[in-house]
């Protein structure tokens, strides 16, 4: 039987639904899909991202919001294999308007190390790439 906290509250259920609000409120976006590659779960940061309704989300491919799709396929691959992916590529908005992610991906596994599904948690380069090129253009001036 599982312990209880103070409140009398059943401390596992106190924990996942500390987990689940913090996957919510993160300031990063936050993204599940099934090892099948369609999106579960996406956090509201995702979908201002993304700028998309949680209806036109979840259920589809995860590959489908990144410019280069094929791209995308590979690094889910290597995430299968490896068990974890970092680094950029350019996602697509529904609008067709692009952003360069930085993404940081990982396999979630049960306790007997099989994957369950896969975590990706993403942040808009888009100012940082602004304030690279802005830098660059300074310097050149110097």
């Amino acid at each position: 039987m599982a312990d209880k906290n103070p409140t009398g509250v059943n401390s596992v259920d106190t924990e996942q639904r500390v987990k689940n609000a913090a996957l919510a409120s993160s300031i990063n976006a936050v993204a599940l899909a099934d090892l099948a590659g369609r999106l579960i779960y996406v956090n509201d940061a995702f979908l201002d991202l993304w700028q998309i309704s949680e209806a036109d989300v979840l259920g589809q491919p995860a590959v489908d919001f990144w410019k280069h799709p094929s791209e995308a396929a590979r690094i889910i691959e290597t995430l299968e294999k490896q068990g974890n992916w970092v680094g950029e590529i350019v996602a697509r908005r529904k609008d067709h308007s692009q952003f360069g992610a930085q993404i940081s991906a990982a396999l979630v596994c049960d306790l007997a190390g099989q994957p369950l599904c896969m975590l990706g948690v993403f942040v808009d380069m888009t100012r940082y790439r602004e304030a690279e090129h802005d830098f660059r253009r300074y310097t050149a001036q110097l």
